[in-house]
């Protein structure tokens, strides 16, 4: 490995999530060394700071089941925090929210944390680095392709906890256009599925 390896950010200085890539990739160079000694030919094999983390995803996906990679799909958006005006960020779900979906929820949720690239902790679950956002092309692409739905899905969840918070006051409900733009998203049942209790 050399440091032209890492990728760079304006300045002369790394990238912010250059030390989670480097980390993945010291990792997938070691479970692919022999012997205990780590081989520029296993880093090579690995991807390097630049590809290992995109190989790790690719591999562990690439072993779900069609019905698990939905399944895993609706996952990782759900870990992701989409503002308007900020890139997309990690998100928090509680366990339970996870649970709930049934099926293969559980065991998709496991291939990902045995891969290292979900953390399970007090009850919730989240992304291990914010690096897996930008590092994993198929991750970006749905991120991309879902931004204005994964926006509607993050105000219609914050409006249902200030409703709650309000203690569920009629003048707190949503009316005219905000309500319409969130009755024709959640018609979509896998739209609708994807909300947490309360908010559905």
């Amino acid at each position: 490995m050399c440091s032209s390896d890492l990728p760079d950010a304006p300045g002369g200085a790394y990238e912010r999530g250059a030390l989670p890539l480097l980390s993945h990739a010291m990792l997938a160079t070691w479970e692919r060394s022999r012997g205990g000694t780590l081989a520029i030919a296993d880093y090579l094999a690995s991807g390097g700071i630049r590809d290992a983390l995109m190989q790790t995803a690719e591999r562990a996906y690439g072993s779900l089941t069609p019905d698990q990679q939905w399944v895993a799909r609706r996952l990782f958006l759900h870990l992701v925090h989409v503002a308007d005006d900020l890139p997309p960020s990690r998100a928090t779900v509680e366990l339970g929210e996870l649970r709930d979906w049934g099926g293969d929820a559980e065991a998709v949720l496991a291939t990902f944390v045995d891969e290292r690239m979900i953390t399970v902790d007090a009850g919730t679950a989240r992304f291990t680095h914010d690096a897996l956002l930008t590092a994993w092309p198929r991750l970006r692409s749905w991120i991309e392709g879902g931004k204005d739905g994964l926006r509607t899905r993050r105000r219609i969840t914050e409006g249902a906890r200030a409703w709650a918070d309000a203690g569920r006051e009629s003048a707190a409900l949503w009316r005219g256009s905000q309500l319409a733009v969130a009755r024709d998203w959640a018609a979509d049942e896998d739209n609708s599925a994807s909300l947490p209790p309360g908010a559905a």
